[in-house]
C-alpha cells in the first residue's frame, strides 16, 4: 500500500511542477488547513476523539473502540457529514478546474463519489448504532485505501494513453 502512496505522490508532484499543478497543489492545501482548522474546532470535541480526520491515521485504541455513539455524539456526527460532503465536493470541484483531460478528471471524481458514498454509508451504519466506532474507523480506512489503488490505476492508465498518443 506504501507503494500506492509514493506512486500518487510522484504523480502529484510532477503535476505540480506547472503553473496549473502549482494552482491544484495551493487550492487542494488551502482546503487540507480548513479541513483541519474546522475537525479540530470544539464542534467536533467529542467525536474527533474517536474518530481520526484522515482515516489512515486511526491509532489502535480508535480501531479497537468498541463503543456505539452517545446522543451527543450522534449530532456530532450528523455535522461530520456535512463538514465531509462540503470538503468532498470542493475537492472533487477542484480536480474537475485542474486535472486535464476532462475524462481523466471526470473519472477521478466518479473514484471520490463511490468512496465518499459508502463512507456515508458506514457513517449512517454508525448513527444507527449497527456499527462500533471502531468498526467504523476500519471500514473508513479499507474504503480510503481502495480509493487510492483506484486512484493510482486511473493515473498509470491516464499515463499509458497520454504515452501512446505522443
Amino acid at each position: 500500500m506504501n507503494n500506492l502512496f509514493k506512486s500518487l505522490a510522484l504523480f502529484l508532484a510532477l503535476f505540480s511542477l506547472n503553473a496549473s499543478g502549482q494552482n491544484y497543489k495551493a487550492d487542494i492545501d488551502s482546503l487540507r488547513q480548513q479541513q483541519r482548522s474546522i475537525y479540530e474546532s470544539s464542534d467536533f470535541k467529542l467525536i474527533s476523539k474517536k474518530i481520526p480526520l484522515i482515516p489512515k491515521d486511526a491509532t489502535l485504541e480508535q480501531l479497537a473502540d468498541t463503543s456505539k455513539p452517545t446522543k451527543e455524539e450522534k449530532i456530532e456526527l450528523a455535522k461530520f457529514q456535512q463538514f465531509r460532503s462540503r470538503i468532498d465536493e470542493r475537492g472533487n470541484q477542484i480536480s474537475m478546474i485542474y486535472m486535464k483531460p476532462e475524462t481523466y478528471a471526470t473519472a477521478l471524481v466518479a473514484i471520490r463519489r463511490d468512496s465518499q458514498d459508502k463512507t456515508e454509508a458506514a457513517l449512517m451504519e454508525l448513527n444507527a448504532g449497527k456499527i462500533t466506532f471502531g468498526q467504523f474507523n476500519k471500514k473508513r480506512r479499507d474504503i480510503s485505501e481502495d480509493m487510492a489503488a483506484k486512484q493510482v490505476q486511473l493515473g498509470a492508465e491516464a499515463k499509458a494513453a497520454a504515452a501512446a498518443g505522443r
